[in-house]
């Protein structure tokens, strides 16, 4: 295991948004002490639990250690669109978590429009931590550097970074271990084999096994890491294949994985609601025994629902199959897989009352001490050492106020909530990886080509960035719709040439050529 210690700073941000408008030059100050507020909002699994994150005792533990007090924003369900109206409105914190690559335009036109702030000097002169954090990732490979920057070279944010090799995957399908065992079938590696186990689930158990929620691009979503897709050679994403940049929802070969996945729907075993599942409602059906399988992850999925359904039913089983492929033998084309740059950083705003101190409080996640915070918690609380090892105690594992280890993760250590961070591989091993089920699933789902045909986040270059937005957010709605349409039969799969054809009217080749232009522009 690589021990380059990695860290999360998913940090604290405003519940209510009132800013001085004149000056900067100093943080607001309360009893002594300086106030910034942080547009960072917990994940559902956490947010049934508290309002912002100044409810978790991490963030609470953190804002003491450094001195400095952030207010958390109350951010609501679509948090994309509300940031959206707040940076139109021009009223947007100090901090800003986001994954900036979605900002139209990219990080580029954000500190072009003023947004955010260049980290350049601020890195230099205020961010000690992170300065070194950057000279390791670049001796990891300067790619990784790259991903941290705009094409211009501007780093644009304070991000989440990934190094051990426990920590980069952790997505994948999933099936009931137990309902193998009753119906006799074996772990299905083939798209042929997939059909003959959720046929089995299906008369055996009388559901639509293979569900998900209805959220397109949520990872538990049945088109989630392009699961099924992979299998023709279709990604659902921005990827490339020998230095061509594509998307899958353009590739003729769509057509294999829509036929295939409307005759599923139309056999009863895809969940005929999956489109409106949400999160709770997905797990609620996990836990009845209305899903035989799911594509999900290794701990808020995998984890969550072994520990939840072992005193329910201890017949309840889960197991991660590999990523299926057409030929037995085959080696899996796709499947998740993270970069060592997460796409999501947090930005310092242009708003920002003092960009020193908010340079400094984020910067702090960055050394020793505060990455043991951020993956581990406080010592004596929600760890202790032994041997050298930093070991979950029962606060995590066994919450005395009955949070599952996925929400305990969240309310004591941060880590597991995504953010801007580095992520250490000692917490991937008790969290990610604790239960053998968990290890032997990410051994399998390790096993695609991903990393040679994944995309660090690209952004094309300001000048067309609105061009390409406006045709990209065209093609996305378009497609995203026509593809559920196509599997639940709504339109009919004669007309898929009819839908290519409608994606090149709408612009689908220039915004693939901003994104060859992005990728060559940062490869060349």
């Amino acid at each position: 295991m690589r021990r380059i210690l990695l860290f999360v700073l998913v940090l604290a941000v405003t519940a209510s948004l009132v800013f001085a408008a004149g000056k900067k030059e100093a943080a607001r100050v309360s009893d002594g002490v300086p106030t910034l507020t942080y547009y960072l909002g917990p994940p559902a699994v956490i947010a049934t639990h508290v309002d912002t994150w100044a409810d978790a005792p991490i963030w609470q533990e953190y804002q003491k250690r450094v001195g400095i007090n952030v207010e958390f924003i109350r951010i609501p369900q679509d948090a994309a669109a509300h940031l959206s109206l707040l940076i139109a409105a021009g009223d947007y914190p100090d901090m800003i978590e986001h994954r900036w690559g979605n900002y139209t335009g990219g990080p580029a036109q954000a500190i072009a429009d003023g947004v955010i702030l260049p980290l350049n000097d601020v890195f230099r002169d205020h961010a000690p931590n992170m300065t070194k954090r950057i000279e390791m990732m670049r001796q990891v490979g300067p790619d990784n550097v790259l991903a941290m920057q705009t094409g211009a070279g501007e780093y644009f944010g304070f991000p989440m970074l990934r190094v051990d090799d426990e920590t980069l995957v952790f997505v994948g399908p999933q099936l009931r271990a137990d309902w193998l065992e009753k119906t006799g079938m074996e772990l299905p590696e083939t798209i042929a084999d997939w059909e003959r186990v959720l046929t089995a689930f299906r008369d055996e158990f009388d559901v639509a096994p293979l569900s998900g929620t209805g959220k397109f691009f949520d990872a538990r979503n049945i088109f989630g890491a392009s699961t099924f897709a992979s299998a023709y050679r279709v990604v659902l994403e921005w990827h490339q294949v020998n230095g061509h940049v594509q998307h899958g929802f353009a590739q003729p070969e769509l057509i294999d994985f829509l036929t295939l996945a409307n005759s599923w729907y139309q056999k009863g075993l895809i969940d005929p609601e999956f489109v409106t599942n949400d999160r709770s409602v997905f797990d609620n059906k996990v836990y009845n025994g209305q899903v035989g399988a799911f594509i999900g992850f290794t701990g808020s999925s995998m984890g969550l629902y072994l520990n939840a359904m072992a005193d329910r039913d201890p017949n309840f089983d889960l197991v991660g199959a590999k990523y299926p492929v057409l030929n037995r033998g085959e080696y899996p084309y796709f499947g998740q897989r993270s970069g060592f740059v997460v796409p999501r950083a947090t930005a310092i705003s242009t708003k920002a009352s003092d960009v020193a101190t908010a340079a400094r409080f984020l910067d702090y996640a960055y050394g020793e001490e505060g990455h043991m915070l951020v993956n581990f918690g406080i010592e004596g609380v929600s760890y202790t050492m032994e041997n050298g090892f930093p070991t979950y105690t029962d606060t995590i594992t066994n919450n005395p106020d009955g949070l599952s280890v996925a929400a305990a993760m969240g309310m004591y250590t941060g880590i597991s909530a995504g953010g801007s961070a580095v992520q250490d591989g000692r917490y991937a091993v008790q969290y990610l990886l604790n239960q053998q089920q968990q290890a032997d699933a990410v051994e399998k789902w390790a096993q695609t080509n991903a990393a040679e045909i994944m995309l660090v986040d690209l952004s094309p270059a300001p000048n067309v960035a609105d061009e390409y937005g406006a045709i990209w957010s065209e093609v996305l709605t378009h497609a995203e719709e026509s593809l559920l349409r196509f599997i639940t039969g709504s339109r009919p799969l004669s007309q898929f040439n009819a839908y290519l054809r409608e994606l090149e009217a709408m612009g689908y080749q220039k915004a693939r050529a901003h994104m060859q232009a992005a990728y060559d522009a940062l490869y060349n």
